[in-house]
């Protein structure tokens, strides 16, 4: 049994809980935020614009454990720095919801290395969220 609830998948059927896929043992950190852009009426008012994003942050990821997150931003032999993908993340609410969304490797991963090739504080962000 899975004691958190965070999925990936490169299709909304093959889903995979992190715990079986990377071996992680220790949920990600993650923000969900509904509305990414913000803008401020003239009356003062907030309004928020765009679909939602999220950013997962790991604690602590090992060099095969980041490899494995790292090949869904795959195409054939080649990294590329954006993949669309589906997941399973917690919402703002505390709840689960599913979406089909752009998985973003970040550009400063290799700073986040040390020493024991570990990766420490990386963070994976997702954009235009699309709830299935």
């Amino acid at each position: 049994m899975s004691v958190y609830s965070y999925e990936i998948g490169a299709t909304s059927g093959g889903m995979t809980n992190l715990e079986s896929l990377a071996g992680l043992k220790r949920a990600p950190r993650s923000v969900f935020t509904l509305f990414p852009t913000e803008y401020v009426g003239g009356d003062g008012r907030t309004v928020g614009d765009g679909l939602p994003a999220c950013k997962w942050i790991f604690d602590s990821l090992s060099q095969a454990q980041l490899n494995v997150l790292r090949n869904y931003v795959a195409s054939g032999l080649t990294y590329v720095q954006s993949a669309q993908v589906y997941i399973k993340t917690r919402l703002d609410d505390g709840t689960y919801a599913t979406f089909l969304g752009w998985m973003h490797w970040p550009r400063d991963f290799e700073d986040k290395r040390v020493p024991g090739n570990y990766y420490l504080g990386l963070e994976i962000t997702f954009t235009n969220l699309v709830q299935q």
